[in-house]
């Protein structure tokens, strides 16, 4: 699957789909008839008669997209491979970057209104075979092809100068984030990485309807989180249960400091990384496994053994 990020600039609201688009809006304010004008009793002054300027907002795609097919050559759309996981990700100041099935590329983009322009500029570099290697330079002509975009029902379009679509994006789900996670390294407040105490276990269960759950060490959490592209906000969190002491007390304190500061996350299988806003992680986890039933606790009354016999 390909994935393509366009950093936030206008912020917009999402739809039912989790479609985040800023479309041009022209507002033009309504102008008098000349019947209108001709049946004033007073005659209209310079400010009413002057000619109302279009108020313009720029348009800026944004947001987390699967790429569903890509059009290298000009020779008609094509899905990716099987397998395949591209992300590219538009930072600020014009900056492109992203993975590919051959290692990181980096380059540049612009956009101005319905005009955009993609450039790679250094490949991966990772060992890869022959036909991952084909289809990572052709995604990189596709992105060079393009010129305009424009939005669909189903995400958005990127043509070429003739008006060829070279590239389809759909909204790319949120759902990675969804699961539990178990907590291996976490922030302390001089941004180091630390590993939970030996005998706490530290927790963070995202649901698919905005909560979130877990376990803080010494009391359980819960509260509700918000995330739309690479983006996520992990509040507000209340602790559940009786306050403990000394390094459990600690520990408490500087993972729920690591995960109220955190903005960013990226799975990578079964790893997640939360970060800050420069993408610095500040809690580190692995997927929890699935929970066994010979690990379930017995029920002390099935178990007891009957009265009068021996156990």
């Amino acid at each position: 699957m390909l994935a393509i990020v366009f950093p936030r600039r206008l912020v917009a609201t999402a739809s039912a789909a989790g479609l985040a688009l800023l479309l041009t809006t022209t507002v033009l304010a309504q102008e008098a008839t000349t019947s209108e004008v001709e049946a004033s009793p007073t005659p209209p002054t310079a400010e009413a008669s002057a000619s109302p300027q279009p108020v313009l907002i720029e348009a800026r795609p944004e947001g987390t997209w699967d790429v569903r097919a890509f059009d290298a050559w000009a020779g008609g759309l094509v899905e990716p491979r099987p397998g395949s996981t591209y992300t590219t990700t538009f930072l600020p100041g014009g900056r492109l970057e992203g993975e590919t099935g051959c290692g990181s590329y980096f380059g540049g983009y612009s956009v101005d209104a319905d005009d955009i322009s993609m450039r790679v500029i250094s490949k991966g570099s990772d060992p890869c075979n022959v036909k991952r290697t084909e289809e990572a330079v052709a995604y990189s002509v596709a992105l060079d092809a393009v010129a305009t975009w424009r939005p669909t029902a189903s995400g958005l379009e990127f043509l070429d100068q003739t008006g060829a679509v070279r590239l389809v994006l759909g909204r790319a789900s949120v759902a990675d984030l969804v699961g539990s996670w178990l907590v291996e390294r976490y922030a302390k407040p001089n941004r180091k990485l630390v590993e939970p105490l030996s005998d706490n276990s530290l927790e963070l269960v995202f649901d698919a309807d905005g909560g979130v759950s877990g376990s803080a060490g010494c009391r359980f959490l819960e509260g509700l989180y918000e995330s739309e592209s690479d983006r996520v906000v992990i509040a507000p969190i209340e602790t559940v249960g009786l306050p403990c002491e000394g390094d459990e007390r600690r520990q408490e304190r500087q993972f729920l400091r690591a995960i109220d500061d955190v903005v960013l996350w990226a799975r990578d299988g079964q790893s997640l990384v939360l970060s800050d806003g420069f993408g610095e992680p500040l809690v580190e986890l692995t997927a929890a496994p699935p929970a066994l039933e010979s690990t379930a606790v017995p029920d002390p009354l099935e178990t007891a053994a009957p009265t009068g016999q021996a156990g």
